[in-house]
């Protein structure tokens, strides 16, 4: 009496989880514009900061100089969910330049003025009659006319990564 039977049947097919290959660890510059993070496995979602989550298209300048670590998650909220990550370091060497300010002397008959109190070290100078050292030949330049030096550091670890900044130098005639 009142004896019910329900049947149903299902299939369960067992997937192997694929093997998804992301971007490599990278070290960039901070003036490249965008960097694409790529994977094998696409429909995943990546995240962080300054990454667009669809496409992987990394907005440089969204990004913090430094290291970065991006996420990549495949299949999310599922038991075949992978989760993978990427370090991303941006480097920024013009956010390490002192030069302190413009510089006039008097012309006291020096033929060289070394210019100091810039770092980091090793960086080069260039302009008109100056070594890359900073060492300028003050006997060639004109009386009470500016001339601009640049000092130039780049970081070996981002291919093509350097930064400067300037400075005026005068030597003035004695009154």
């Amino acid at each position: 009496r009142n004896k019910c039977l329900v049947s149903d049947s299902a299939n369960l097919v067992f997937i192997d989880r694929p093997n998804i290959v992301i971007t490599k660890d990278t070290v960039l510059c901070v003036d490249k514009p965008t960097l694409q993070l790529t994977t094998n496995t696409p429909g995943g979602i990546w995240s962080v900061q300054g990454v667009n989550p669809t496409t992987g298209l990394v907005t440089i300048a969204n990004a913090k100089i430094g290291e970065n670590v991006f996420t990549y998650t495949h299949s999310p909220n599922t038991t075949c969910e992978q989760r993978l990550s990427v370090k991303i370091t941006i480097k920024d060497p013009g956010s390490t330049i002192v030069l302190g300010g413009d510089i006039a002397i008097c012309d006291t008959g020096l033929s060289t003025y070394q210019l100091i109190g810039f770092s980091p070290s090793n960086g080069m100078w260039s302009g008109p009659n100056i070594t890359a050292s900073g060492l300028i030949n003050v006997s060639l330049l004109k009386r009470d006319t500016a001339y601009n030096y640049t000092y130039k550091i780049f970081d070996v670890q981002a291919s093509d990564c350097s930064a400067s900044k300037s400075i005026a130098f005068r030597v003035n005639s004695l009154p």
